[in-house]
C-alpha cells in the first residue's frame, strides 16, 4: 500500500521477519521510547483451564522473546 501511494504503515516486529530483502531495506525503526504491547487472555471459568492456557501463554511468550532475539 505504501508503495502505490506513499505514507508509512505500522508493522508489528514480528511481522518484518517475512519481509523480502527490498521491503526489509524500507523497514524503520521508531525513536525511543519503544511501543509496548500487552496481550491478555480472558476466560469464564478459569479452574476448568487453568493448565491449557498457562502452557499457552507459555508457548506464546517462549516464541515472542525466541523470534525478537533471532
Amino acid at each position: 500500500m505504501v508503495d502505490r501511494t506513499g505514507g508509512l504503515t505500522l508493522l508489528p516486529r514480528l511481522a518484518t521477519l517475512y519481509l523480502g530483502e527490498a521491503e526489509r531495506r524500507r523497514v524503520r525503526p521508531l525513536a525511543a521510547p519503544t511501543p509496548r504491547r500487552t496481550v491478555r487472555l480472558a476466560q469464564a471459568r478459569p479452574q476448568l483451564k487453568e493448565a491449557l492456557v498457562g502452557a499457552y501463554a507459555r508457548a506464546v511468550q517462549r516464541e515472542a522473546k525466541a523470534a525478537l532475539e533471532a
